[in-house]
């Protein structure tokens, strides 16, 4: 599309235009069997996890959130702080050249400002760079990443809820609702036997948390079964990076689901941004944080 067409178009029809745009990356990515949401584990700890602003500190939610991570996995960086040239120059250094390995374009991560215009909720886009791109690391943001996973802090945050759990060993994890109210899980040694080790455990019982999360946060509970798996699969990896837990290395969920994603978010550009901001809430509420979140917006309106 040319510079002239868009210079024509309403901000209204450019949101719509940056929505699309955004809705078809994400679709292309599940159309090459790869999982937007989850990178690859290089370990966590001070300046890794889940991606952040540089200078508000705060945590990117939502649709940024995938974007992030989309653009991590593609050019394997580990650092979790992110920024416009501009932040990282007043910090005291300056975002390296495109390498020629690297296409035209696809140096910069985009991500999305929700601004609100005459009771709308418009998006627009801001370029941001990671702290791995930079000419010289800062001291205050150089990744400190422990390599072998440590499960204390997740087991204390996922047990902490007032969610029942009941173990069994058929292999099956479900929420079920109603008339129980209860999460089922197979037992951390069934895991171990060959159900993704224990970063399956504890992304199973996270991904069961967002399912029951849905009727505590007015989500609605007869959605397409769809769309409530993609918002627990996302859910679930923004909990892992948060809690430093690796992904699980079984694609199960993934496998059954994935077909069926791309078919539900071709047929509305709108719904993975809504998808993602509610995976946003529901991990606040699963991890009792009341921390504040770049750039938020409720998911009704996103």
């Amino acid at each position: 599309m040319s510079a002239v067409m868009y210079s024509n178009m309403s901000k209204p029809e450019l949101s719509s235009l940056l929505r699309k745009g955004i809705n078809n990356r994400i679709v292309n990515a599940l159309q090459n069997r790869q999982i937007p949401w989850q990178k690859p584990w290089e370990g966590r700890g001070e300046g890794v996890g889940h991606p952040r602003e540089v200078n508000t500190k705060k945590r990117f939610f939502g649709i940024n959130f995938v974007l992030l991570q989309m653009s991590a996995k593609e050019h394997g960086f580990v650092s979790s702080w992110w920024g416009t040239a501009d932040q990282f120059t007043v910090l005291g250094s300056e975002v390296k050249n495109r390498p020629d390995t690297v296409v035209p374009g696809k140096w910069s991560t985009e991500t999305i400002l929700y601004k609100m215009e005459m009771d709308k909720v418009l998006t627009a886009s801001s370029v941001v760079y990671n702290a791995d791109q930079l000419t010289n690391l800062l001291e205050s943001y150089t990744p400190n990443p422990k390599l072998m996973p440590v499960y204390d802090k997740a087991d204390r945050v996922l047990h902490s809820t007032s969610a029942k759990i009941e173990y069994n060993t058929n292999g099956e994890a479900w929420y079920f609702y109603p008339p129980k109210d209860c999460i089922t899980l197979p037992t951390k040694a069934c895991f171990l036997e060959g159900l993704g080790g224990l970063p399956g455990y504890y992304e199973s019982l996270a991904h069961e948390l967002m399912h029951w999360s849905e009727l505590r946060l007015g989500y609605d509970t007869d959605a397409e079964e769809a769309i409530r798996e993609l918002r627990a699969d996302i859910g679930a990896a923004m909990l892992v990076e948060e809690l430093g837990v690796p992904h699980s290395i079984s694609f199960s969920n993934f496998n059954k689901w994935w077909q069926t994603w791309i078919n539900i978010l071709r047929e509305d550009e709108n719904l993975i941004f809504q998808v993602c901001a509610s995976a946003s809430k529901a991990v606040d509420f699963i991890l009792r944080s009341t921390e504040p979140r770049f750039n938020q917006i409720d998911e009704s309106v996103a």
